[in-house]
């Protein structure tokens, strides 16, 4: 079993982790939330919240008025489908598809009165563009595509990982940095400007791995909270060589 994308919320005080899951025995991947308590800083009460044939993973949660939203990346499913908890945090219902494609790392933000999607679409394997979308109403209304779409196809900045970070009025976009190999570090970017016509970011630091055999996956803050996760690098290099050789072996054995 392999847990990973955390994304944390506070709500009625208590922290709800949420994350992505995956069971190699029946090779699912499901979304779950654990309770984290913090004067004993344990996680408690895991539960399934999603389940589905296809690949689920960064579950991206959000308020809403009086309601909490869910946005899972759903690309093998060819969308970015709408949730809406009936039952915060354990019970679902999907209310809509945003866009058909395949999308990945998908985030909603309000800005000028107005929601932007960013969104991650995949062109070839580990490789994508940042695009963005806009919508008065993303409830009731479809979203439209931003004129310079694709917004960045540099693979140092071009892909969501987590949510946007406001502070001190002043909004931060966290991206995952796959120009040297998959999840190699995680940028840190400030939104200078956005709105439908333009979009301007700067770069402000990068948060490299603390270790050469580990690869920088996850990051998310919530108040005081910040949660990450890892990969390390040398199990998945020799589970690459494995598979490979597998394949080799499937083909000599064809040809024969």
């Amino acid at each position: 079993m392999s847990r990973a994308d955390p994304f944390i919320i506070y709500y009625n005080w208590k922290y709800y982790l949420f994350f992505e899951e995956f069971k190699l025995t029946e090779w699912k991947w499901y979304l779950c939330v654990w309770e984290l308590y913090i004067p004993q800083n344990i996680l408690k009460n895991v539960r399934i919240i999603l389940k589905k044939d296809y690949h689920l993973s960064f579950p991206f949660v959000f308020k809403y008025k009086k309601n909490f939203y869910l946005i899972p990346e759903t690309s093998e499913n060819n969308e970015i489908a709408l949730y809406k908890f009936t039952n915060f945090p354990y019970e679902l219902k999907k209310i809509k598809t945003l866009l058909k494609g395949k999308y990945v790392d998908s985030i909603l933000i309000k800005f000028n009165n107005k929601r932007f999607l960013l969104t991650s679409k995949l062109k070839e394997k580990y490789k994508h563009n940042l695009l963005i979308f806009f919508s008065e109403d993303f409830l009731k209304k479809p979203f439209l595509p931003h004129p310079k779409n694709p917004i960045i196809t540099n693979q140092e900045f071009s892909r969501n990982w987590w949510n946007i970070i406001k502070k001190y009025d002043k909004l931060y976009r966290i991206s995952q940095d796959n120009s040297i190999f998959y999840w190699s570090k995680i940028n840190i970017l400030e939104i200078l400007i956005l709105n439908e016509k333009h979009y301007k970011e700067k770069y402000i630091k990068s948060i490299k791995p603390p270790s050469w055999f580990l690869a920088f996956h996850t990051y998310n803050i919530s108040n005081w909270i910040e949660v990450a996760d890892w990969k390390v690098i040398v199990s998945s290099f020799f589970l690459s060589l494995k598979l490979i050789f597998r394949k080799i072996f499937k083909i000599l054995k064809i040809i024969k």
